[in-house]
């Protein structure tokens, strides 16, 4: 089916797969199925509208607004809608979800409704489990974390910074998806690394430096593409003694760093790189996928079967389709960004976790949720429509009549609009990965809200950052940073300063956005082109753009060349 996306113009086809998980994950109410519309949206436009319902990483000073201390949050002190500190949310401290309860209205489509339903329910300010947490207020998404600042997605990991995507990690930072490392700077995509610095893609290494896709290698440095290999100074077999003079001698300053990185970039440009990184997958188009089976444009998983346009399922999912975040029993997911724990047959629903089953346009609802038609918050509930509860045969009833009414307004099968989101569009995710100008989000209805005015400058003195580590003292702690890019202020603490000096690292001269921003650059777009191997010829679909100047191999040639 050849359709013509609503958003963006472009133009997308909708296969076989495609046509078969839509069928999968249509609902069946009292015994009758519900059948979900084709796409109004190409996969791309859909992705980016799920992740701009999600910030993960903008923290912001605000009242609780049922204690009115200060607390920290991931929405703005200006909202219309109440935030509580997680743990009186979790509790249910002061309020109950079906307190909000109201009844339909036919008379007006359902989205508009849910707007004004959902503007007066609580949320809570952070996505954490607080009592698992030790001197870490300020992470998100995470749990067992002890003396971390800035992490997310982060889980039992100790000492870390600026980073996303830690599991089992200590003394690391600014780092991007890593498991099982110690003392790393500035990785992306690592595991089981020990005193690793500027590495990508890279397995069971120690003590290497500026590296791509090395493996169980050591004492190397500028290198890419080696296996097994120890003291190699950009590719090249150096003795033990030759290497530690050459390496030994660097100063590591800002300078220094920034000379070896376009060194290291000019050195790499020939050499051939994998068209995708699919390790143990049959069947499948996307790229960072493990141990998965027949899926399409799929991105940063594990243990996926029959899905499509999912991206960072970590945890595993099945027949699913256009869903972001989480896993773990993950089943007939559709529409849907940060369900897991257990969830089965979630439409077009954020939020919602821990042993839930046919939820449709629901968000915050969790343990123990079940056949549930635009509830908020609720868990342990069954037969609920906008908060409100009813028997089995009501809820059979109405939800039919719901979805026709919603068949007739055009709603019905697609995620919620844009403007529905509770964040701006440059605080949510889908800015880290679809950056946009404010024009153009606003022209796509994604929320806008001018941050940072020149009012809002930083005006004070500009402190002078030493180039080398070993000639900073305490006092930086105490001072303001300006972003050299940005312009915008920020702090060292001293845990991080400590850091830095265990790392033998220079303060750096970014702001955390900016650094994280670099770093989601130097992975690959969640987007695939045709291409051919540049070797043989055979055709790819690779996240390689054709324009790009990267040399690309199909997976045999590729591995012809690193074994």
């Amino acid at each position: 089916m050849n359709k013509t996306c609503t958003k963006c113009s472009a133009k997308f086809k909708i296969n076989s797969l495609e046509s078969e998980l839509l069928k999968k994950n249509s609902p069946v109410i009292g015994g009758k199925q519900y059948f979900l519309p084709p796409p109004k949206q190409c996969r791309e436009c859909r992705m980016r509208q799920l992740l701009s319902f999600f910030n993960q990483r903008k923290f912001y000073y605000r009242k609780d607004d049922f204690s009115g201390k200060t607390i920290i949050s991931l929405y703005q002190a200006e909202t219309s809608f109440p935030v509580i500190y997680i743990t009186d949310w979790i509790a249910k401290t002061g309020w109950d979800p079906t307190d909000y309860a109201v009844d339909y209205d036919f008379s007006r489509p359902f989205f508009e409704q849910w707007k004004d339903f959902s503007a007066l329910i609580p949320r809570f300010n952070m996505y954490v489990v607080p009592e698992s947490m030790e001197n870490a207020e300020y992470n998100n998404n995470s749990e067992f974390l002890k003396d971390c600042y800035l992490v997310t997605e982060g889980w039992e990991s100790q000492n870390c910074f600026y980073s996303n995507g830690l599991e089992h990690c200590t003394d690391c930072a600014e780092c991007y998806r890593a498991l099982k490392c110690t003392l790393c700077y500035e990785c992306v995509f690592i595991k089981n690394c020990h005193n690793c610095k500027y590495l990508q893609y890279s397995n069971e290494c120690s003590n290497c430096f500026f590296g791509y896709d090395l493996h169980n290698c050591s004492n190397c440095f500028g290198c890419f593409g080696l296996r097994n290999k120890e003291y190699c100074l950009f590719n090249e077999q150096l003795t033990k003694e030759e290497w530690k003079l050459k390496v030994n001698s660097l100063t590591m300053s800002c300078d220094t760093i920034d000379h070896i990185l376009q060194k290291f970039d000019l050195f790499t440009k020939d050499i051939p790189r994998i068209y995708s990184r699919l390790l143990q997958c049959e069947n499948v188009s996307g790229d960072n996928l493990y141990n998965s089976q027949f899926c399409e444009d799929c991105f940063d998983g594990h243990n996926l079967q029959d899905c499509v346009n999912c991206v960072e399922i970590t945890q595993g999912a099945v027949d699913s389709i256009d869903y972001a975040f989480w896993g773990d029993g993950a089943e007939k997911i559709c529409g849907c960004i940060s369900a897991g724990a257990n969830a089965q047959s979630i439409l077009f629903s954020s939020h919602c976790w821990a042993n839930i089953n046919n939820l449709i346009y629901c968000h915050y609802c969790h343990d123990g949720v079940y056949d549930c038609f635009g509830c908020f918050g609720l868990r342990q509930a069954q037969y609920c429509i906008f908060n409100k509860q009813y028997t089995k045969e009501e809820y059979q009833e109405l939800v039919p009549k719901i979805i026709k009414h919603m068949q007739n307004t055009g709603e019905w099968g697609h995620f919620f609009p844009a403007q529905l989101s509770s964040f701006t569009y440059q605080d949510s995710l889908a800015n880290d990965y679809f950056p946009l100008t404010k024009d153009k989000a606003l022209n796509l209805q994604f929320n806008w809200k001018d941050q940072y005015s020149e009012h809002s400058q930083y005006l004070g003195s500009n402190y002078p950052i030493p180039e080398c580590i070993e000639d900073v003292s305490d006092d930086i702690t105490k001072a303001v940073l300006l972003c050299s890019i940005t312009g915008q202020p920020f702090k060292i603490t001293l845990q991080e300063l400590k850091l830095y000096r265990k790392l033998d690292q220079p303060i750096p001269l970014k702001c955390p956005t900016q650094r994280h921003l670099d770093r989601i650059i130097l992975r690959n777009p969640r987007k695939l082109w045709d291409r051919k191997c540049a070797k043989c010829s055979k055709a790819i679909s690779t996240s390689y753009a054709p324009d790009r100047p990267e040399v690309v191999y199909c997976e045999a040639c590729y591995l012809s060349e690193v074994y």
